[in-house]
């Protein structure tokens, strides 16, 4: 089972393109219904992109690095960061973090 934050900080940086669920566990029906609702969330994504006018190049970069940049503090300013330390050590997650924002 993956280790998912439940900071306001977190789901504030996820929210409005992630979904996060919570339920107790070994509940018959819930990663089925989780899985009909992350389609149906993606569904609508879609839908909506394809509604949109494309990017001008010149705003791609500027977009590129914002997103970044809300990808890189999200991962490494997770509150939760320390509690996964202490599961499995500080180089397993500074690795995990990394690979979070997008390092090379």
């Amino acid at each position: 089972m993956p280790f998912i934050s439940q900071s306001a900080f977190v789901r504030f940086a996820v929210t409005p393109i992630g979904l996060n669920f919570i339920s107790p566990p070994n509940t018959e029906g819930t990663v089925e219904r989780f899985e009909e609702l992350a389609n149906e969330h993606f569904d609508r994504w879609l839908d909506w992109s394809n509604e949109k006018d494309e990017v001008p190049n010149e705003k791609r970069a500027e977009i590129a690095h914002r997103d970044l940049a809300i990808r890189r503090n999200t991962a490494e300013l997770d509150p939760a960061n320390i509690v996964v330390e202490r599961i499995y050590g500080k180089e397993l997650v500074d690795g995990l973090v990394k690979g979070l924002w997008g390092a090379r």
